[in-house]
């Protein structure tokens, strides 16, 4: 280090007596004029460790930072562990703060001072010599000169073979493939280019045939962005201009595209212009831009000009008084070549959002939004609506609302085009739709909106409330932009309304508050409380208006929104449910122990939180304890048995547990007297009836379980009442009063049941057969009352009656009985399941065995039905696999025990690829009749029915180094039906993909299948008189590509064809694909197959995706999709 050193000083030296002003020595870095850092600033902290630094390293450590090259600053700050980016000065910085050094007060601490500094870091010759013409001086750097600028936080650095400085005029000249760096925090530029003059002073200069780089994001892919120019200034003002500017993203020479202007503009971030640009395919002019700006300021009401079908041509403003707009992507990726700042780091002069010289403060709320849309069309109306999203506004965790009035005219579809204006009498008028609201009539549509959901301690609130004045104000004023879609101009797809701009045909508002209290002091009678939810719901529905306006009437309206109003069909309130869980009665083994006050005071202790808790108090007296025997030292004696201790609790313990749930609802609904309301002036506040639902529920549940869980018992006792109230409040016919009282009574019961369950496990002391047990289970309708009839006076009759003994009411009642055991590296299990009366009886059994790769599993049982018993099939299951599944093998079994006859047979067989299937079962057989094809010999023996063969293959092959690839796939499915051969069919799947590296992905699939393969065996065919085939001869007649006559002949038939094919081209896509299959078509009562085939044509362009096109060729109709 100590030769650039010295070699630094002595040009340095060399450089002030030129010019003291160009080229600053390391003592004059510190007086640039920077102002100073307080004492005490936490950029320098100063504190004992900055004592203990070595004098030598604390009095030379500024200097080696100033004459450190910018490779060994970087080696050093990345040996430090510290972060490497940003300009040299935040570099030093970070050495300085983590010796903790700092700098002297004159030393500058920030970098947006106007002067600079200049380093020269890499020379291998320098010389000086004089211009006596014009009594100038010049140095002379040359062998790979490297120089380091730091300017305004930015670090600049420039390479080049040589380099010459004019010390009186300020000027540097570079020559011989410069390479000029620009390090920012957010990114780092590269330009390269034959020659370079700049003024040091103001750093405008000139660049000569320089090209510049930028990476942009396109697709999720980095494109490299190639900006070359002729010449290439830069004005005091930052504006950067080039001359016979080109810009492309393809490698290739010539390029494969590019944009050639006489003039490119860039005058600040987001903000650049072309002049006589032209946009070249290969050598091929397509386009021409006699001037093109893109702003950086922007109208901060956000216009958005355009022009629809239906409603006509529009503009939209949205103004945002309060946050920004989401930001998105540029419709063109070209025109991200300098980026942008956000919306929220600009300030409004006028109507502009502009880029003010320092960015303003941080919004306090940077989540909160509020903008005012204001929206007009030539056809339709206008809109204008207010919007804002208030986030953690106070228990608010999400407040949003939305209010907005429409002014709409009704839209007419006459001769394929649509018109505000209709015809009457002569004169063409228009007509003003209008809304309503609970009958009023307003002049204007409306809409309004609120969303919020919050917690205020242990409640949880949510309301969401939506009014709209029709079904169709969003399909009319929600389908809109804040952002002008360039991409539409050049690639236009036809209109497509998303889902939040649809038709709403019905409207919910619903508001939910959750109470989950804390019940700690309450433990353990009461463990939970909990009001979830309470609800309230209003219903809003639509219907038709059966009397409408004339002009509404017309056969050319188009879905006029007057068409349809709503109306509330119920209200909902409240909708209450309370939950309350918790704990009556607990009882562990050894709980009964003797108990002593200081022992209750402890467990009283262990049992509060630890939150809870206090220290325990001392006496302040010493205690007096008893000195242990020396003696029973001597003797080896076990410890004292530790008994059950409070919060820690033994598993193996018994217990004994009685808990409780209450869960008591009320619901109120109101419903509207909505069936006299035709028209939207009908809509009113009319009651038609009320009806309230009571229901309480209740269980207690009773656990038990012996030490070591070898009994366990479950027993719960559940209770359901029901009341329901009905209030007529309106005129109602006698059949509906009827039918809703009627609905009333049969609201009302009350239920009782109970279920219990016993578990015996006897072999727990056996480690294999632990799991082993036996069960009881026994469920029961104990007492029930509800309605049963209508007395002679129309007065309801309920009946109350207990539970009986038979299968109506008790529901379950079932033993199980349950050996496994392992063994044989497995668990062997046995199950024997019965259900007892007076439920119908059934004794079913299952024994599972598995031993390495066999597993088998035989079932069967007897049932009980009708007082007769009837035995179940008798099932096996048999399977033997690898562990890598290459085989594997399954039989399944069925015997009916009755007429001890096989049932069932599948044999299944999985061999790596190929996989084959054999079943038969007992079922009717068929015969061939030439007259009424295949006839039922109604006999009932065991048939062999179907057989099932699959075979699938792939094989890759790759050659040049992995750049070729072919890929074959197929498949085949053979389905033989063995009773009625005539419906066999064979299916051939077959493909291949071919590709060659940035080049050409191509693949092709098909589909063959044959229905006729019975015609294959020549007693088949003859037995059906059909004529025989030759399975050779057929598939030749398949692959006859030119011959018709033998493809129709053959009877392997095309069922599907896939043809894709991408071509790489680089800087394009092109993307052909084809697909066909045949359908089946009736015309004058006959039917046959036609083909139907669709071929698409996709091309992008890579660098620019929104230039797309997508063809679709369809039973020759031309489509241009998006």
């Amino acid at each position: 280090m100590l030769r650039p050193v010295i070699f630094f000083i002595v040009l340095t030296a060399l450089c002030a007596l030129v010019n003291p002003g160009a080229i600053v020595d390391a003592e004059e870095v510190t007086e640039t004029g920077y102002p100073p850092v307080a004492e005490g600033s936490p950029e320098t902290p100063r504190d004992a460790a900055e004592e203990d630094l070595p004098p030598l390293l604390k009095r030379t450590l500024l200097q080696d930072l100033e004459t450190a090259e910018q490779g060994e600053l970087l080696d050093w700050a990345s040996t430090l562990g510290l972060s490497t980016r940003g300009s040299r000065r935040q570099i030093e910085d970070r050495i300085l703060q983590h010796y903790q050094v700092r700098r002297s007060p004159a030393e500058p601490t920030q970098t947006d001072s106007a002067g600079s500094v200049l380093r020269i870091q890499r020379a291998r010759g320098t010389r000086f010599f004089d211009m006596e013409q014009v009594d100038e001086r010049t140095l002379r750097l040359s062998g790979g000169v490297l120089l380091t600028v730091e300017e305004k936080g930015v670090f600049h650095s420039i390479e080049a073979e040589e380099i010459l400085i004019n010390t009186d005029q300020s000027l540097l000249n570079a020559r011989g493939n410069v390479v000029y760096t620009v390090q920012r925090e957010d990114g780092d530029e590269r330009f390269r280019g034959d020659s370079v003059l700049f003024q040091i002073d103001t750093w405008e200069g000139v660049f000569i045939q320089g090209v510049t780089e930028s990476i942009q994001e396109v697709d999720q892919k980095d494109v490299t962005f190639f900006v070359q120019g002729e010449k290439i200034s830069r004005s005091p003002g930052d504006i950067l201009v080039v001359e016979g500017g080109t810009i492309t993203s393809s490698r290739a020479d010539p390029p494969n595209w590019s944009l050639k202007a006489d003039r490119i503009w860039i005058f600040a971030p987001g903000e650049w212009g072309l002049r006589h640009a032209v946009l070249h395919v290969g050598r091929v002019p397509m386009f021409y831009f006699p001037y093109f700006f893109l702003p950086g300021d922007k109208l901060f009401f956000h216009p958005v000009a355009g022009s629809r079908t239906r409603e006509g041509s529009f503009i939209f403003t949205t103004t945002y008084f309060y946050g920004e707009r989401e930001e998105s992507d540029a419709p063109f990726s070209i025109m991200s070549l300098t980026e942008a700042p956000r919306d929220s780091q600009r300030e409004r002069q006028g109507l502009f959002l502009r880029i003010p010289d320092s960015p303003p403060e941080e919004e306090t709320r940077p989540d909160w939004m509020l903008k005012v849309m204001a929206d007009l069309y030539t056809r339709l109306g206008g809109y204008l609506g207010v919007a804002a999203s208030m986030p953690k506004l106070g228990p608010l965790s999400r407040f949003d609302w939305r209010l907005g009035l429409g002014m709409s005219r009704n839209i007419y579809f006459e001769n394929g085009r649509y018109s505000s204006y209709y015809v009457e009498e002569g004169e063409a008028r228009q007509h003003w739709n209008q809304g309503f609201f609970l009958g009023v009539p307003v002049p204007f549509r409306y809409e309004s909106k609120v969303h919020l959901q919050g917690v205020a301690g242990t409640v949880r609130f949510n309301l969401d409330m939506m009014m709209l004045s029709d079904t169709e104000f969003h399909r009319d004023f929600h389908d809109r932009s804040e952002k002008i879609d360039w991409g539409a101009f050049l690639s236009p797809s036809s209109e497509d309304n998303t889902s939040e701009s649809a038709t709403v045909n019905s409207i919910n508002w619903n508001a939910d508050l959750t109470w989950n209290p804390s019940v700690s002091h309450l433990r353990p009678w009461v463990r939970s409380l909990s009001i979830s939810p309470a609800r309230a719901r209003v219903a809003w529905r639509s219907k038709a208006d059966k009397d409408l306006p004339e002009a509404v009437l017309r056969p050319q309206s188009d879905k006029s929104p007057e068409e349809q109003f709503f109306y509330p069909q119920s209200v909902t309130f409240p909708d209450l449910g309370l939950t309350v869980e918790g704990e009556l009665f607990r009882l562990r083994e050894g709980s009964l122990r003797e108990r002593t006050p200081s022992t209750d005071a402890e467990e009283e202790r262990q049992e509060k939180s630890p939150q809870d808790r206090a220290p325990a108090l001392r006496p302040p007296w010493e205690e007096e304890r008893e000195e242990p025997d020396p003696r029973d030292d001597e003797d080896f004696r076990l410890p004292d048995r530790i008994g059950s201790m409070r919060g820690i609790r033994d598993a193996s313990a018994g217990e004994i547990t009685l808990t409780y749930r209450l869960n008591p609802t009320v619901r109120q609904d109101l419903f509207t007297d909505s069936g006299a309301w035709d028209t939207a002036e009908d809509v009113g506040l009319d009651w038609h009836y009320r009806t309230v639902q009571i229901r309480n529920q209740g269980r207690l549940v009773l656990n038990a379980r012996s030490r070591d869980r070898i009994v366990t018992l479950n027993t719960t006792l559940s209770a359901d009442q029901r009341h329901q109230s009905l209030e007529i409040m309106g005129d109602m016919s006698d059949a509906e009063r009827n039918r809703q009282e009627l609905n009333t009574y049969r609201g009302r019961s009350f239920t009782a049941t109970q279920a219990s369950q016993i578990d015996l496990f006897p072999l727990r002391g056996y480690e294999s057969l632990e799991s082993s047990s036996l069960r009881y289970s026994l469920s029961s309708r104990m007492y029930d009352h509800r309605f049963s009839e209508l007395d002679s006076s129309g007065d309801p009759v309920y009946r109350g009656r207990w539970g009986r003994w038979d299968s109506s009411d008790i529901t379950r009642h079932q033993t199980r009985a349950l050996l496994q055991w392992k063994v044989w590296s497995g668990t062997q299990t046995l199950t024997a399941t019965s259900d007892l009366p007076p439920r119908d009886r059934t004794y079913l059994g299952e024994l599972r065995l598995e031993r390495g790769f066999l597993t088998t599993r035989l079932s069967g049982g007897y049932r009980e039905r009708n007082d007769r018993w009837k035995a179940d099939n008798f099932v096996q299951n048999h399977t033997l696999y690898f562990p890598d599944q290459s085989l594997r093998l399954e039989q399944r079994l069925e015997h009916d025990p009755d007429r001890t006859e096989l049932v069932l047979s599948r044999s299944t067989l999985r061999l790596g690829p190929l996989q084959t299937q054999l079943t038969g079962r007992r079922t009717v057989g068929y015969d061939f009749d030439p007259l009424q094809g295949w006839v039922s010999d109604q006999s009932d023996d065991f048939h062999w029915t179907r057989l099932t063969v699959d075979l699938r293959g792939k094989q890759q092959v790759q050659w040049w180094h992995r750049r070729v690839d072919l890929t074959l796939d197929g498949r085949v499915t053979l389905d033989i039906d063995l009773q009625r051969y005539t419906s066999s069919s064979l299916l051939i799947d077959y493909g291949a993909t071919f590709s060659i590296h940035r080049f050409l992905d191509f693949r092709i699939a098909a589909r063959s299948r044959n229905d006729l393969l019975y015609q294959y065996v020549p007693s088949l065919a003859d037995e059906v008189e059909r004529p025989r085939r030759n399975v050779l001869s057929d598939l030749a007649d398949s692959l006859s590509l030119f011959d018709r006559e033998a493809r129709e002949e053959t009877a392997f038939k095309i069922d599907s064809l896939s043809i894709s094919a991408i071509h790489d081209l680089e800087d394009w896509e092109l993307e052909f694909g084809y697909s066909g299959r045949p359908e089946l078509e009736t015309v004058g009562g006959q039917s046959r197959y036609e083909w139907r085939s669709v071929v698409t044509i996709f091309f992008r362009w890579r660098p620019v995706p929104e230039i797309k096109r997508n063809i679709r060729i369809e039973d020759g109709e031309i489509d241009f999709v998006d």
